[in-house]
């Protein structure tokens, strides 16, 4: 977990993370892969702005996964999505940590 959080403050350190209109403009300095996980429901931050970053790391060849949930809103509260949150996580940390 300590090793997680390290890439995330990495990640945020070398990313400027982009709200509405600055998506266009989005650029990242690093390399870190990432993980990202958005409910389609979600009524602060509409689940395009999430596929505009996966898509713009993608053509900067950076690895990212996405994980769109319908039936969710802010954050992932059902429990069959929890796993399947968890899962993709192990998968992901697997594949991008190694010692």
């Amino acid at each position: 977990m300590l090793c997680f959080l390290a890439r995330l403050v990495l990640f945020r350190s070398r990313c400027m993370v982009p709200t509405g209109k600055q998506i266009r403009s989005f650029s990242c300095r690093g390399k870190d892969p990432l993980l990202l996980f958005h409910g389609a429901n979600d009524p602060r931050v509409p689940a395009g702005e999430s596929v505009q970053i996966a898509r713009l790391l993608e053509a900067k060849k950076i690895p990212v996964q996405m994980v769109l949930f319908g039936d969710e809103g802010r954050g992932v509260r059902k429990r069959k999505n929890r796993a399947v949150s968890l899962a993709n996580t192990l998968q992901f940390f697997t594949k991008h940590l190694k010692p």
